[in-house]
């Protein structure tokens, strides 16, 4: 009996031992098929971007629009202007103040700030190609773990991670929409919402648990498209437990959404803090509701290939439906190519089925989640009708084509696993890779760049040119012409949108004009420069302090021939390229007039234009701009008269000093002042704060007003 024991003891330990050896086996199978994936999106990455020695990688992949601001955020790290927490100043913009970036919402602040850390060690433009790489990189390992998690075939999870990482959707977001096509997450988004259904309920504090509450606060620091859409379809998931009282199920769901919401409030708190201490700026206050139509989904964009594809499918979308189509938005964006198309056939043939034969539970809820996310998209949908009350900032719902794609592909896999061979499931993975190479792949590896790079001479030219002057001018205050608002304000002839960037990327110790949100009044003296007579100009940057005036010549339809020869007749002309060109000008610091700036209606409705009598101001709060050009404080005497649409109280401020406190009875006008005040050098504000929200003014007039102001005026002090 004893000898029986022992020998049963010992195949028991043999038994351990093999399970042990198995598990082994399959953790060192699973980081070699990882490590080869890894290898591959390198490899694909470098030969379609052409990145294929250490020199390209040091010019950007592109260099225009959207870029330039991309570029410019990852600078701004990189130099260590802005912190990656805290208020955004950026002091080598918006001369001679500060630039303000707190009032546009940036959401994905910790993928321009890892950049910017990158950028200190291997330069700006080969960091910004490598966070191009890691969206591939991303995208690609995140779905390949959600296919193994589910147990896909190891061929079918390889390529079905290839034709992810490297889909229509991604390449064509490319840097310039870099924030958007960060969309790595979104197979783990749609893994912790297959969890929260699950017939046992996650246990918190498990390790499913901790992984849930980490995939939903990365999606709260990234993609505000994304989080949002992850957060409908969890409070769908909490409706549906209420409903069916299956309260203990409700903790799970609820959990992640608030940890998704702190994600972003976290990195949304600068602006929100900011907003709170100086008012909202209704410059950002989200879009109109023409743009959510116009951006919205279209179905058809989701099956035809978009122009410029160069295949014969293109050809053929084009003549069929392109070249036809009245209402074009991002419809180079939403495709799902050839492998995403026939997934979206197999996900939606095989669920409908089973919904028709009403066998519900073999049903996946993403094809519930999918029935949604195209009623919140398509044009005309739930997001245009939500947009009517006020909720405009779910501009492009076009993008939501990725949360599509990524269900049908996952399912789709899945579905094959489980219902073909072995053999067959090689043969489907032959076929899923040759699809991606036919259609994505080949006609970018085959499109060699011409040599030397287009990209690569530009920023030659712009770096000369800026040297030049830099080295004129260490620490110089640069007048840029023609004078664009920042952000998203459109061309200017053919200016760019953030064009002005091209020469603060160029440079390290200029300091420019461009590049403070607009709104604030930070930026509005420079049109009553811009419109002054060239010999008026000269004298008012000199007296402000400034030691040149750039000009693009792009932003002008004669080429800038006009202002160029005007001011040769003043100044010395100390750089010059193809686009650009610099004059000389020899700083005074005379003492000059503080210039006002009412916050109207070209930058920001808290005030009416001027009805020449009188202002109104259409919030309840409303500032008035002033901007010191002088090293020293300066002295003015301000007053005014101010009346309101009803009876309130108004709190009047320079800065944040409290000057006064008004009574305004219903239809009388009370004065404010002679009063002296100190204005500081740099931007100052008067800010008026009623007690009283905007009132419909009546009388045919549609606006909103609260209170109004006349008879401004702000004089030497005597």
């Amino acid at each position: 009996m004893k000898m029986l024991a022992k020998g049963s003891n010992n195949i028991m330990y043999l038994i351990n031992k093999m399970n042990l050896i198995n598990k082994m086996n399959l953790r060192l199978r699973y980081f070699v098929q990882l490590a080869f994936l890894i290898a591959t999106i390198t490899i694909i990455f470098c030969l379609s971007y052409h990145l294929t020695n250490l020199n390209a990688w040091k010019v950007p992949l592109g260099y225009q629009g959207d870029l330039w601001y991309v570029l410019a955020n990852i600078k701004a790290y990189m130099t260590g202007e802005i912190p990656l927490f805290g208020f955004k100043l950026v002091s080598l913009l918006n001369a001679p103040g500060i630039a303000n970036w707190n009032d546009y919402p940036i959401t994905e602040d910790i993928i321009f700030y890892s950049t910017g850390q990158l950028a200190k060690l291997i330069g700006l433009y080969a960091a910004t190609n490598f966070l191009l790489f890691m969206s591939h990189m991303f995208a690609g390992i995140s779905f390949w773990v959600v296919c193994k998690h589910y147990k896909v075939s190891g061929y079918l999870a390889f390529s079905g991670a290839l034709a992810f990482a490297f889909s229509h959707f991604i390449f064509i977001r490319g840097l310039g929409h870099i924030t958007v096509g960060f969309c790595w997450h979104i197979p783990l988004l749609l893994m912790v919402l297959e969890w929260v259904y699950n017939k046992k309920p996650i246990k918190f504090l498990s390790l499913a648990f901790y992984v849930a509450c980490t995939i939903s606060f990365i999606a709260g620091i990234l993609n505000p498209y994304y989080s949002i859409m992850y957060c409908q379809l969890l409070l769908f998931a909490i409706i549906y437990f209420l409903c069916n009282k299956k309260f203990i199920n409700v903790r799970f769901p609820l959990t992640l959404l608030v940890i998704t919401a702190l994600g972003f409030l976290l990195v949304n708190l600068n602006t929100i803090l900011y907003g709170f201490l100086n008012g909202s700026n209704s410059a950002f206050n989200g879009r109109n509701l023409a743009s959510l139509e116009l951006y919205a989904l279209k179905l058809p964009d989701m099956f035809f290939s978009p122009t410029g594809g160069g295949s014969w499918f293109a050809d053929f979308s084009k003549w069929v439906y392109y070249d036809r189509a009245y209402v074009k938005g991002e419809f180079w964006s939403p495709y799902l190519g050839f492998f995403g198309i026939l997934s979206l056939i197999i996900f939606f043939l095989s669920n409908s089925f089973q919904a028709l034969k009403s066998r519900f539970i073999d049903v996946s809820v993403h094809y519930w989640h999918c029935i949604w996310i195209v009623l919140f998209s398509i044009v005309g949908g739930v997001n245009l009708l939500i947009g009517i009350p006020g909720f405009t900032f779910l501009r492009a719902t076009n993008r939501y084509s990725i949360f599509i794609l990524a269900i049908v592909t996952i399912y789709a896999l899945r579905y094959l696993t489980k219902n073909l061979s072995e053999r067959l499931t090689i043969v489907a993975a032959v076929i899923i890779i040759s699809l991606v190479w036919y259609e994505q792949l080949a006609p970018r590896i085959k499109g060699n760049p011409v040599v030397p790079n287009a990209i690569e001479l530009q920023i030659a030219s712009d770096k000369n040119f800026v040297g030049r002057i830099e080295s004129l001018n260490p620490n110089g205050k640069i007048f840029m012409l023609p004078v664009m608002m920042f952000p998203e304000v459109g061309p200017i002839n053919r200016m760019g949108d953030y064009e002005p960037f091209r020469l603060y990327l160029n440079s390290d110790t200029l300091r420019y004009t461009y590049g403070a949100n607009k709104g604030r009044g930070d930026s509005d003296w420079q049109r009553i420069v811009e419109n002054s007579s060239p010999d008026e100009m000269i004298e008012k940057l000199q007296k402000y302090g400034f030691d040149v005036i750039v000009i693009n010549r792009k932003g002008y339809d004669d080429n800038a021939e006009w202002l160029i020869a005007k001011l040769r007749n003043y100044l010395n002309a100390i750089s010059d390229s193809d686009d650009y060109i610099a004059f000389q000008l020899n700083p005074s610091y005379k003492e000059s007039t503080p210039i006002v700036s009412f916050l109207d209606t070209n930058t920001n409705p808290a005030w009416s234009t001027d009805e020449k009598t009188h202002r109104w101001a259409r919030k309840s709060k409303a500032d008035i701009a002033i901007m010191n050009f002088n090293t020293k404080p300066t002295n003015k005497m301000l007053s005014f008269e101010i009346f309101s649409l009803v009876e309130s109280r108004v709190k009047i401020y320079l800065n944040d000093q409290l000057l006064k406190e008004i009574d305004i009875p219903t239809g009388k006008r009370k004065y404010f002042g002679p009063i002296n005040i100190e204005i500081l050098p740099g931007k100052n504000y008067i800010r008026i704060k009623s007690n009283k929200w905007p009132k419909k003014a009546g009388n045919g007039d549609n606006r909103r007003l609260t209170f109004a102001i006349s008879k401004f005026k702000l004089v030497d002090y005597e």
